[in-house]
């Protein structure tokens, strides 16, 4: 599938930029696909093993998936993101055992805004309804970054119809299945997509989360114009659980 990459969560991809030092007990338990212009790890880290970052590294971000992350006396609880900006000086510690997934860009770029934005479970912005959730974390629309990071889910069988975003993605798996034709993504696996490639997938039910390294415009049918993406105009409700 061109313009379409997955990793499932044994893939080994030594090409992911060391623009972080990981110290303290870590296990590597996934990884996005090496073809895409993105890089995804699913970290476990063990109580006091710590995430850190020197200036000039380019725009990360990071979601807590279990456990708790301290970021110089800041907490990010199971459900909660962190946002590091292009040259933050920062570090991030485990309180107990926790487990994340960490993403960037692999050409590094993103600004030079110093701030680590800590969001807690709540979200920036939310959409909850009857067996559908999204919860945007970050939106591109900060003044010193521009990293998306949302998860959204559902409960039930669900498709999804052909569309493109003018921004590469990765889809990584938290829970559930997606189903790309033949290809099935379960959890811990990644779904990498370029900009402007179409896809589709169907699903029995999932949650994923969802990168891009700054802001995009959805085109559903190949002859409508794009449609500018965001929590606004996807109707979300503002909930600013900063930290």
């Amino acid at each position: 599938m061109r313009g379409i990459f997955v990793a499932d969560p044994t893939t080994e991809d030594p090409g992911s930029p060391p623009s972080h030092a990981l110290s303290g007990e870590v296990e590597v338990r996934a990884v996005g696909p090496a073809a895409s212009v993105l890089w995804l790890r699913r970290l476990a880290l063990g109580d006091g093993a710590a995430v850190t970052w020197a200036s000039d590294h380019g725009e990360e971000a990071l979601y807590v998936v279990s456990g708790v992350v301290d970021v110089g006396g800041r907490d990010a609880p199971a459900g909660g993101a962190l946002v590091v900006e292009g040259a933050a000086r920062a570090r991030a510690v485990a309180v107990g055992p926790t487990e994340v997934v960490h993403v960037g860009r692999r050409d590094g770029g993103g600004g030079d805004g110093t701030e680590v934005h800590v969001i807690g479970p709540g979200g920036t912005h939310v959409l909850e309804e009857p067996g559908r959730l999204t919860r945007f974390f970050a939106d591109s629309r900060c003044p010193t970054c521009s990293v998306t990071l949302f998860l959204t889910g559902r409960d039930g069988a669900y498709e999804s119809a052909p569309h493109s975003h003018s921004a590469d993605e990765l889809i990584h798996v938290l829970d559930g299945e997606l189903h790309l034709g033949r290809t099935v993504l379960g959890p811990s696996s990644t779904l990498g997509v370029e900009a402007d490639r179409r896809y589709g997938f169907r699903s029995p039910g999932f949650r994923f989360l969802n990168y891009r390294p700054g802001p995009s415009w959805l085109t559903r049918a190949r002859r409508a114009g794009p449609i500018e993406e965001g929590p606004e105009a996807a109707g979300l409700r503002e909930v600013g659980d900063l930290r």
